[in-house]
């Protein structure tokens, strides 16, 4: 299984440049990605996710760089696909573009859209972007792709475990994400357990929580939430939980602060 990190600023303001060192950090520390992700109107601000993309590719040669996720109904979905195409192309194809709807009307409101109609936006934004991508032209207008950016980069659907864009992203996108804060570890184990048996690739678990000086109640139950606040060697042990369940990566939050952590993280799981 995959570990990788998701270096957060939601505490507190961090000098760009340390945000950058602790990605570059994460590739020397033996992890296996970094990944970055979209909150609005959430009491925070976080960076935005494309320009940590671009940021990370010039400081790394081999990790992964995700997003997780998107909320694609929000943008216009050429915008998009532009977006997302020179992320695949500065980070040599290491990128993984999560998208889904996200969970709040009223971000839907402050944009001018209906909630109601985001799963339509969904299905309809990535059928747009992927016809971009493969160079065709969508209302008058061709990307005109590189002929190394044909196809664009793979699309991951994040969703509730129990909901039907499970199939989709088992049958017509290259993964799925769950978030391990959000639902109880049994829907995630019946979520990655329906996903691979649709034939679904990668399943990626992201929002872990960590804290290695905390003491765990033990080996997690369905009714838990999966998280990282225990002992280290219990820590493990929830991994391999993770891992026998279907899961083939696990994305850690961390404060860009606790950067100290990364090499710890990676002894967790070897």
């Amino acid at each position: 299984m995959k570990l990788s990190v998701a270096i957060t600023t939601y505490h507190s303001a961090v000098p760009g440049q340390d945000l950058i060192d602790a990605v570059a950090n994460a590739e020397t520390a033996g992890l296996d990605g970094a990944w970055f992700f979209e909150t609005l109107g959430r009491g925070y601000f976080n960076l935005d996710p494309f320009g940590m993309i671009g940021a990370a590719a010039t400081v790394t040669k081999s990790i992964d760089l995700g997003i997780g996720v998107i909320q694609a109904p929000l943008r216009h979905p050429i915008d998009l696909a532009q977006r997302a195409l020179t992320a695949h192309h500065l980070s040599g194809g290491r990128f993984l573009f999560g998208v889904g709807t996200g969970a709040s009307a009223e971000t839907y409101s402050a944009f001018g859209l209906r909630f109601e109609d985001r799963f339509q936006r969904l299905e309809a934004s990535i059928a747009t972007m992927q016809a971009l991508w493969r160079g065709e032209t969508v209302d008058g207008l061709d990307l005109t792709p590189w002929p190394s950016m044909i196809g664009g980069p793979p699309v991951l659907i994040g969703s509730w475990a129990g909901g039907r864009w499970i199939r989709i992203a088992a049958e017509r996108h290259a993964g799925w994400i769950g978030s391990a804060t959000y639902t109880p570890f049994g829907e995630l184990k019946k979520g990655a357990a329906h996903f691979k048996a649709l034939g679904g690739r990668r399943a990626i678990a992201t929002n872990i929580q960590i804290d290695l000086e905390a003491t765990g109640a033990g080996r997690l139950s369905d009714g838990d939430r999966f998280d990282l606040r225990c002992s280290p060697a219990l820590a493990a042990d929830r991994l391999k939980q993770l891992q026998d369940c279907g899961f083939d990566d696990a994305v850690i939050f961390i404060e860009c602060r606790d950067r100290d952590m990364l090499g710890p993280i990676r002894d967790l799981f070897g």
